[in-house]
């Protein structure tokens, strides 16, 4: 079965049917030697990480003949619901647009059950009591401390996080504490409503086939998980005023500040659980997919992950190895 999770930057966003493989598995972390970490995030071109001509929010924009392509830079973390951001140039964007093109999703494998990926399955967590509401008795001791600690501080008994794995606890808490925040980690539905009302085509999302997933992809035995499990914990107890101040940095074009929050740890899983390799092979796709819409006549509005643009690896890098001209921010007078 294939089902789809419509992820920020192809962010895992944790499986509404994940609970039909988690059943049963309590698993504490091993001690074996962790092996490096395969990161494509993690590596920017510096040369592309540039403060906007004017205030606004990034773009990139690829030009062939009739054809345009404009690439507007997500927010690389969560941001205060009530921030104002310069909407103009995206609205002026839509206006000369043929076609508006949604973040790609992902279709997982799996042999058993519904998957969805990882946001939705935080907000169901709530009631999913196979770990009986005592979800860090099947963590380590020094995971479960903290977990017990940052769901206090955000005033929430263990009851709350009743789940099939620690794994899925800890995105329920991700979640609490952006929400508790006055933040949000998606603005890609309020762009898509704007698209449609100015009666812009949304395209159907570029899809992308996952591996299959099993059960052990998701134990806390496994390094990767654990690095998510920590770095999920790490994002919690972040003052959220680090990412409301790297948000403005955004929404003002100032990439450097935009990118100096603590990374986002949705989208860090991804690479983490998916693998590196996997996340390259999708940025192939979407490279693969945004020159096919270079070579057609017309105008399309895209959005992607920050760093997916970015990386040494990413979007940008890639369409400018095929021998496409890409505009950034820094040279972008069409405001």
């Amino acid at each position: 079965m294939q089902t789809r999770s419509t992820p920020h930057s192809l962010r895992l966003s944790l499986l509404a049917g994940l609970s039909l493989l988690l059943v049963g598995g309590q698993a504490v972390a091993q001690t074996a030697p962790k092996p490096p970490a395969d990161d494509p995030e993690a590596n920017l071109v510096s040369e592309l990480v540039v403060t906007a001509r004017q205030p606004g929010p990034s773009w990139w924009t690829v030009e062939k003949g009739p054809s345009k392509l404009y690439i507007l830079g997500l927010p690389p973390g969560p941001l205060a619901k009530d921030l104002a951001w310069d909407k103009s140039l995206f609205q002026r964007r839509l206006k000369e647009a043929t076609a508006f093109l949604p973040l790609p999703t992902i279709m997982t494998s799996v042999d058993v059950g519904a998957f969805q990926g990882l946001g939705l399955l935080t907000r169901m967590a709530p009631g999913m009591g196979w770990t009986n509401g005592d979800v860090e008795k099947a963590m380590p001791n020094s995971l479960a401390t903290r977990f017990a600690a940052d769901r206090t501080a955000l005033g929430y008994p263990v009851s709350r996080y009743a789940t099939p794995a620690p794994i899925l606890a800890a995105f329920k808490l991700l979640q609490d504490y952006i929400d508790k925040s006055g933040m949000t980690d998606d603005i890609v539905e309020s762009l898509i409503a704007e698209a449609r009302k100015a009666k812009v085509r949304v395209e159907k999302p570029l899809r992308i086939v996952s591996p299959p997933l099993k059960f052990e992809d998701f134990s806390l035995t496994r390094p990767p998980v654990q690095d998510c499990f920590n770095t999920v914990l790490s994002q919690v107890e972040t003052d959220p005023e680090i990412y409301r101040a790297a948000a403005r940095g955004w929404a003002a074009g100032r990439l450097t500040e935009a990118l100096a929050a603590p990374r986002d740890a949705k989208a860090l899983c991804t690479a983490r659980i998916y693998s590196g390799a996997f996340l390259r092979q999708a940025w192939t796709s979407e490279i693969d997919d945004l020159a096919k819409r270079i070579e057609k006549p017309g105008v399309t509005v895209a959005v992607l992950g920050m760093r997916s643009l970015l990386a040494e690896d990413g979007v940008i890098a890639g369409l400018r190895a095929k021998g496409y001209v890409v505009t950034g921010p820094d040279a972008d007078a069409a405001r």
